[in-house]
């Protein structure tokens, strides 16, 4: 039962981040950048499931279970300064995109919520 809701703990930490300022959203179209927000996404993915994983054992406290894990944190920072290195006017942004042509995905990340959250230091 845990496991289950690891990430959405780890997601609720980015929600309040996320509104801290006023966020517009941009609508992804072109191929590349999609590609990059993918890229970005399952980064964010395979952090989450350290996460949930941190969060399973009770590694450290719930609010840095990213931090045991600095392969896959520097992976999804890297993701992330990748698109802010091609698209700095994203950000602080959400970005959205639809990740098939029939519609049936879509995904959205948070670029503010991120931001603030790979700023927080690991404890020592």
């Amino acid at each position: 039962m845990k496991i289950q809701y690891a990430l959405l703990i780890f997601i609720s930490f980015l929600i309040p981040l996320a509104h801290s300022t006023a966020s517009e959203t941009v609508t992804l179209d072109q191929v590349a950048d999609i590609q990059d927000a993918t890229t970005l996404n399952n980064a964010i993915n395979a952090l989450s499931e350290r996460v949930a994983d941190c969060l399973k054992h009770q590694l450290v406290p719930a609010d840095s279970c990213y931090c045991p894990y600095p392969k896959e944190l520097s992976e999804a920072k890297s993701a992330y300064d990748r698109i802010l290195r091609n698209h700095p006017e994203w950000r602080d942004k959400i970005i959205f995109w639809w990740q098939d042509k029939s519609h049936r995905y879509s995904y959205n990340i948070s670029l503010n919520g991120l931001r603030l959250q790979f700023e927080k230091p690991c404890p020592r």
